[in-house]
């Protein structure tokens, strides 16, 4: 189980990573999972689901399709 913070200091080190590797990501943040943290990678589309890597540095990945975002 992982905790906030470390979730928080892997995204940190993996942040341009997540959005420039993974087609389709919007955004990032921690979120819940199965009692810990995890780093939810936002989604612009249920294709860019990719079906690997499930966790960074120990660090479960959740994906949850959104959409894009918009500034208004």
């Amino acid at each position: 189980m992982t905790d906030e913070q470390t979730a928080r200091r892997v995204l940190a080190r993996h942040r341009d990573a997540i959005l420039t590797g993974l087609e389709g990501a919007v955004g990032v943040g921690v979120g819940a999972a199965d009692g810990g943290a995890a780093i939810v990678v936002f989604l612009e589309h249920a294709d860019n689901v990719p079906e690997g890597p499930a966790e960074i540095e120990g660090v479960p990945l959740r994906y949850e399709v959104t959409g894009g975002f918009r500034a208004f």
